[in-house]
Order: structure tokens, then sequence, then C-alpha cells
């Protein structure tokens, strides 16, 4: 396996700008107005096809990086206040921006990514490994939870007919009380909603589309579980450089950052053959997961840090009827930056100004050889996790009435308890 490193790229295209006064050439200055330049490493492999066709797995990292810019036109009049005659003119093919930047360079917004990059490079090796050898269907928690839903479905409803008659009753009383009691009721009833009417309908549609697809007859010689993240920051804002004492520049500026992170485990099962257990989610690798589930509030922690693909992960990884072929990660990043000389403040001279703007685009492909282990499982705990959604920060909201409610009444904590 041989290292190689290959380049491409367009011929630089040169622009000019010129600063007349009155007529005569002031001032000039020239810059790059347009450019693309790639770079890609990566390894070749002799004979790469004819082993590919012979079953045999190559994982080789690869890097490519990509850098491009574009800007041009714009245009810049000054007159002199104090001699309408006296003026200041741009021509010619190049950049108004660029060319300001000659005398007030002008810094694009930077983030510092690392940190990010890195956790969403383990977020998505953890959620890869949650799916190593993963069921379809997970049917152990309604099991462990049927006297639950059992219970649940003697009145379904119920909570919102209670809600709407204290209503109706209390909406003549005293408008503090009332909006307590509403409150408490209202809490209770998104519980239900959200945490027993909405898995029941999950686990309705989840079981009708088992019994459509039916239990596969077996696995695939090759299956390739996948965990996905991503890294999204922007930001905008208008700079000023001063200028001496009597003028100031003021710029526009931009920078979106993404990174597109997947990670990839290709194993095999050396029993291929799958039941009924397998496709409902009732093997003996799947118990540790329900137990987990059904624990009070294991779905608010889960939130927060991803236990249940930490026990799916470890558990996988502990069969030993599971084997690890290769595994890998991948990232996409990229970085769009623009600037433009926007206007200038002058109490000189009047300055008219129409803007170009200067934009660069930095992309670069990341693929990593990757060896899945039982450390990958774990991320560090981010509680931004608890309020992503509006959904969540309502589940937070209605678990925090009930838990932190002064009321000597301890019937809502208990079945909070429940859920």
């Amino acid at each position: 396996m041989e290292k190689r490193v290959r380049r491409k790229g367009i011929e630089p295209v040169i622009g000019s700008v010129q600063i007349h006064r009155n007529g005569g050439l002031f001032d000039e200055s020239s810059a790059v107005i347009q450019s693309d330049d790639e770079e890609m490493t990566d390894y070749v492999t002799p004979d790469f096809k004819a082993r590919i066709n012979a079953g045999e797995i190559l994982n080789n990292p690869c890097n490519y990086t990509r850098v491009s810019s574009s800007a041009g036109g714009g245009s810049l009049k000054l007159v002199n206040k104090s001699d309408p005659n006296d003026i200041y003119l741009s021509s010619g093919s190049g950049s108004i921006t660029l060319h300001e930047f000659n005398t007030s360079p002008v810094q694009p917004i930077a983030f510092e990514t690392g940190d990010r990059d890195s956790y969403a490079v383990s977020q998505a090796k953890a959620k890869a490994l949650g799916f190593l050898d993963s069921s379809p269907y997970k049917f152990g928690e309604d099991i462990l939870e049927l006297h639950k839903t059992i219970r649940y479905l003697r009145n379904p409803v119920g909570s919102l007919v209670k809600l709407g008659k204290d209503f109706r009753k209390q909406y003549k009383r005293d408008g503090a009380r009332f909006r307590r009691e509403l409150l408490n009721n209202s809490s209770q009833t998104w519980l239900e909603y959200r945490f027993a009417l909405s898995p029941l309908l999950r686990s309705m549609q989840s079981a009708l589309d088992a019994y459509v697809k039916g239990i596969p007859d077996q696995a695939p010689e090759r299956i390739t579980a996948r965990g996905t993240s991503e890294v999204s920051i922007s930001d905008t804002d208008e700079h000023e450089y001063i200028i001496g004492s009597h003028a100031s520049d003021f710029y526009f500026r931009s920078t979106k950052y993404t990174n597109y992170v997947r990670a990839g485990i290709m194993y095999r099962v050396a029993n291929p053959i799958r039941d009924a257990s397998f496709l409902l989610g009732l093997r003996g690798k799947d118990i540790p997961e329900a137990l987990w589930a059904i624990a009070p509030y294991s779905f608010m922690v889960d939130r927060v840090t991803d236990i249940s693909g930490a026990i799916r992960g470890i558990t996988a990884l502990s069969d030993p009827s599971v084997e690890v072929l290769a595994g890998w990660t991948t990232e996409k990043k990229t970085t769009l930056q623009k600037r433009a000389f926007l206007r200038q403040v002058n109490s000189l001279a009047t300055a008219t100004v129409v803007p170009d703007v200067f934009e660069q685009k930095f992309f670069e492909y990341d693929r990593k050889v990757w060896k899945p282990t039982v450390a990958d499982v774990f991320v560090p705990p981010q509680l931004g996790g608890l309020i992503d959604s509006t959904a969540k920060v309502l589940d937070l909201l209605a678990l925090s009435k009930g838990l932190f409610s002064l009321e000597s009444n301890s019937a809502l904590k208990k079945k909070l308890l429940r859920l």
C-alpha cells in the first residue's frame, strides 16, 4: 500500500482597482479575485478491484481538501465636502472590498470548533455501536410495562376530561388558585400524553410493521451499523474599522461552519439465523436495555447521555457471535466566509459605496480508520439535550412542576413516578 498525494487547481484570476482623483491615478492595487485549489491524500492498493471481488476488506484513510475564493466588482466615490470638484473615483476589474483590505484589513469571524468536532465524532461512534446487531423492534420494555399499559387503557382520556371539568368549575374562583389548579392538571395531562398515550400508539404501529414485514430468513453475510452527528455554527456582524480621526469603514462579515460526521462498523454474525426474538427485541442480550428503559426517568437521563445506546453497544461488543470486520469515521467540514466593504462615514467627504462580496469556502473530507472499543460507547453528558426541542422543554417543565411542587398533596408525584 502506497501513500499518494494529488493536487489540481485553476490559474488564479488577478483583478486590479484604480482610484482616480480628478482624472489622475491616485492609488492602485491588485488581488486574486478567483481561485480554486484541490488536494487529495489517499493510498494506492495493488489489485484493488480483484481483491474486493475476492471478498477482502480494504479500509484505508483518505483526506480531501478544496479551497476556493471569489470576488469582483463594486465601486467607491468620494467627494470632498469643502471642494465638490475634488473627486476620488474607483475603476478596474478588481474588488473594491479587497482594495480596502490593503489599508483596513478586516479579519473574518472565526470559530473554535475542536471540542464540538470531537464531541460529534464521539456521538457518531456511540450511535453506530448502539446499532451493532440491534433488533428492528424493541418490545421488551412494552412487556415489562404491560401492567401500566392495562391500567392506562381503563380510562385513556380521563385526564383530559378531568381537565375540562376543572376548567369549567374553577373559572369563577380566585385567579391565583384557578391558575395553580389548571397548571397541575395540565402538567399531568401532558405527561400522560407524552409518556403513556404516545408510546402506546408507537408500540401499536411497530407491532403492525413487524407483522407485515415478518421474520427475515437470515442475516446478510456482512452488515454495516452507522451513526451520524452534526455540528453547525454561524455568526454575522457589521464591523467598524476606524481610519484616523476623520473616517470609519464598515464591513459586513459572516461565517458558517458545518461538520457532518458519520461512523460505520462492518460486522458479521456467527449465527445468521433470524427468529421472532430477534425481530421483536426479546433476545437475552436485549434484556439489560429493557430493564434500564423501565427505570424511573431513564428517558430524561438518555437525553443528557445515551445510556440505552451504551448498554446496547457494550452488550454487542461482549457477544462472541458478533465479529467486527472494520470501522471508520468520516467528517465533511465546510467553512463559508463572506466579507464586504459596505460604506464609509467620513467627516471630510461624502462617500458612495457599491459593495461587492469577497467569499472564501474551505471544504475538507477526512476519513479515518477506527477500531471500536467499549470506551467508545460513552459520550460526555450534554445538558442541552433536555431543551433542544419545544416538546422536550414542555416535558422538563411538566416534570419539574410535579416533582418540586410545594403542595402537601403527593398524588401527582406518585403518578409521575409511575410514568
